[in-house]
């Protein structure tokens, strides 16, 4: 082959060359991109969540996941928490467990103090009570409000949370001893996608604590509070009745004054024996310098409680009001292991002119006794003497401390078992006990509804328990903290890219 016939190399194109670099670019670009997006969107429909936590406190248990796997219907969750409040990042992790296992789960985060017109929209639709606090944020009675078509429930920070105050003996704060929230949350969710409603049944017509009655012996928000509860109320007569009206799931019986006839206390016993639910809320009666008996005290003893003809005293200074004398209390000695004891444990129940409740000997049904008084109490039995102002010591008569104020009782082996509750006092349900905040009054009466209705056994999940992890520093180790982190390491970043420019301009 001659040099004639070599082919001359075709002269290069550096703007071919350029846009073929630049193609070339725009692919591997468009690649990653689109390997980015289908990583990111496998994820999102395929992702494995991880609890980090020492505790385990966010994780969600088997009775939760099976709750929210049965769900037929939307729930609708307002949460009334300031972005401040101590358990606002808690609260907002858990939900964010609850929408991953349930697309059903609709959660609404409405700050009270940011989100004003929205809140107060919101607090005028569930009743909301609200208060400041000193630093000027926002709190309210209602942390959360569960919701499913008509039906609602209140959870309020109380039933999320266990709170520690033995420091504030050393001048220490409270501590969070315990996170509750998802007992709290998933019994909400169960409650307002059943379909029953239980219906509360007064007795009347024995001088009872009225539903109806707005005044000083009214229990007329005690009704208003069972209402926003999914909860009916329904005054009924026994008198002349051979039974309980049907469609009662509980009967009440708060504070009669005149006594029941032996036909009612039948009716009401049987009503118990056949898987019915009574409370007995009983204060003394005193007619001059004797007590008078209620005619109920038969149905208790036959179920294994003896309510003593007395009134209650408490000469322990600590439990003592600055108003009323040695009959008004607190009551603060709670059960173990009961559920309508256990929330409460040292929390103080205020009662005043209560009598003993305590368990007989010798019955068969389980009777435990809820919250008892101090060692410095006892039943006082003999009226006159404290009708005469003697100096208060404990007779021979009278009841040993310490002294029962509340008994609760399982009623049979079936399933359907009747329970009775029996309580020496009616006035803790007074409204300014009940809507005082630092008394127990109000959980404690809403309590003994749940737990007759048996609503309380519909979740039962374990508190998760807080490690509260403290850090003590030095002035000097502060010092040097502070050094390090605003002078040291921005001057290393600096020096390093000083470096690395010179190296460049090289």
């Amino acid at each position: 082959m001659s040099p004639a016939d070599v082919p001359t190399p075709r002269p290069r194109d550096p703007s071919r060359e350029r846009a073929s670099i630049g193609l070339n670019s725009l692919a591997r670009v468009l690649l990653v991109l689109g390997l980015f997006v289908m990583v990111n969107y496998l994820s999102a429909r395929h992702y494995v969540r991880a609890d980090m936590t020492r505790k385990s406190l966010y994780s969600l248990s088997a009775k939760t996941k099976r709750v929210l796997g049965g769900l037929h219907s939307d729930v609708q969750v307002d949460v009334f928490l300031s972005q401040g409040d101590s358990i606002y990042g808690d609260v907002k992790e858990l939900f964010s467990r609850y929408r991953a296992q349930s697309p059903r789960i609709k959660v609404r985060f409405i700050d009270p103090d940011l989100d004003r017109a929205r809140f107060e929209l919101m607090k005028s639709r569930y009743g909301i009570r609200e208060g400041r606090l000193p630093d000027g944020r926002t709190i309210t009675d209602t942390a959360i409000v569960v919701s499913s078509g008509e039906r609602h429930w209140f959870v309020t920070q109380d039933d999320m949370v266990e709170v520690d105050f033995s420091g504030a003996e050393m001048g220490g704060g409270p501590e969070l001893k315990g996170f509750k929230a998802e007992g709290a949350l998933t019994s909400a969710i169960v409650n307002v996608t059943t379909a029953d409603k239980p219906k509360i049944c007064f007795t009347k017509g024995h001088g009872e604590l009225s539903i109806d009655d707005f005044g000083e012996r009214g229990l007329s928000h005690l009704a208003e509070a069972l209402k926003r509860d999914n909860y009916e109320t329904q005054a009924i007569e026994t008198y002349g009745r051979p039974s309980v009206p049907s469609g009662c799931s509980a009967v009440i019986v708060a504070g009669p004054t005149r006594p029941f006839a032996e036909e009612e206390a039948a009716s009401l016993r049987s009503f118990v024996e056949g898987g019915g639910k009574l409370a007995l809320l009983l204060d003394p009666i005193i007619d001059g310098s004797r007590f008078v008996p209620t005619g109920l005290e038969g149905i208790a003893e036959h179920f294994g409680v003896k309510i003593d003809q007395d009134i209650v005293v408490e000469t322990d200074a600590k439990r003592l009001t600055t108003v009323g004398g040695l009959e008004t209390f607190a009551a603060m000695d709670w059960a173990t292991g009961h559920a309508l004891a256990e929330p409460f444990r040292e929390a103080p129940l205020l009662v005043s002119i209560a009598r003993s409740v305590r368990k007989a000997e010798g019955g068969t049904a389980l009777v435990t006794e809820i919250v008892k008084t101090s060692d410095s109490s006892w039943g006082e039995t003999d009226l006159a003497r404290m009708q005469a102002g003697d100096e208060p010591a404990k007779g021979a008569d009278d009841v040993e401390p310490p002294a029962s104020l509340a008994a609760a009782v399982e009623v049979g082996e079936s399933e359907r078992k009747g329970r009775l509750v029996v309580v020496g006092d009616a006035d803790f349900l007074a409204r300014a006990l009940f809507e005082n905040p630092t008394l127990v009054n109000q959980d404690f009466g809403l309590g003994i509804v749940s737990w007759l209705s048996q609503r309380e056994n519909l979740i039962s999940i374990a508190p998760k328990d807080v490690e509260n992890v403290h850090m003590n520093l030095s002035e000097d180790q502060l010092f040097w903290i502070r050094t390090y982190s605003v002078y040291c390491m921005p001057l290393a970043a600096l020096f390093v890219g000083v470096v690395v420019w010179l190296r460049r301009r090289q």
